[in-house]
């Protein structure tokens, strides 16, 4: 605010017997100057607008204008600043064009369009495959025994059988009864049977084992412990 100073040295404002209305609007401008060494602007604005209704007087379009400008009404402050350059003397249009430019370039930067917000893509987390349970291995561990132990039977226990019979010997009285490599394919067979007998019941233990412990794991019963030196596992039933 420039005008206060201005106002009270205006011949006009000074004559001897002033209008009701310049009265009025002296009291008005005066009142709006306090306001706004306050701070309240918008009172002061209301004051200052009434000053310049009775008045008339293009000076006070000054201080209306900047009291625009503290509101942050800057279109108002723009197009209120112009009018009063348009009456203003010539040492105080260089100013106030400069103010206006001013005023313009705030106004377009609030006007101008928010930058986009650019998201980065959000990368999802690696897979996390779940480690194999004991129950599950021991399961596929003792099938895979027993599948190995139950060929190995399969075919030991077929070689005996065939052997035997292919061989046709026999023992009588001490004598044998066939040729020397029948005898030796006949002695051998036993040998086999007993291969075949025992990969049997490795099939047999080792899938009774897996099987066994896969249940008592679904169970939450089975605990497996590695350590240095081997693996041990606790099954409750």
């Amino acid at each position: 605010m420039i005008l206060a100073v201005l106002l009270g040295l205006d011949p006009a404002w000074a004559q001897e017997s002033p209008t009701a209305a310049e009265d009025d609007a002296r009291q008005l401008y005066e009142a709006g100057a306090n306001l706004y060494d306050q701070g309240q602007y918008a009172y002061a604005l209301e004051a200052w607008q009434e000053a310049y209704r009775l008045s008339g007087r293009e000076i006070l379009l000054y201080d209306i204008a900047d009291c625009y400008e503290r509101l942050g009404d800057l279109e108002l402050a723009i197009a209120t600043f112009k009018a009063y350059r348009g009456v203003a003397p010539p040492e105080e249009q260089d100013v106030l064009t400069q103010r206006i430019r001013s005023l313009e370039a705030r106004l377009a930067a609030q006007r101008a369009p928010p930058q986009p917000v650019v998201t980065p893509p959000v990368v999802p987390p690696p897979a996390v495959r779940p480690a194999p349970q004991p129950g599950n291995v021991a399961l596929w561990a003792g099938l895979g025994v027993g599948a190995a132990g139950l060929a190995s039977g399969v075919t030991f226990g077929s070689l005996a059988l065939g052997t035997k019979s292919a061989a046709d010997c026999g023992d009588d009285g001490g004598a044998w009864l066939c040729s020397t490599a029948g005898r030796q394919s006949y002695q051998r067979a036993p040998t086999w049977a007993l291969v075949a007998d025992l990969s049997f019941g490795v099939a047999a233990v080792s899938t009774a084992v897996g099987v066994g412990v896969w249940a008592a794991r679904r169970r939450g019963g089975v605990d497996v412990a590695v350590g240095p030196s081997g693996a041990a596992v606790r099954v409750a039933f």
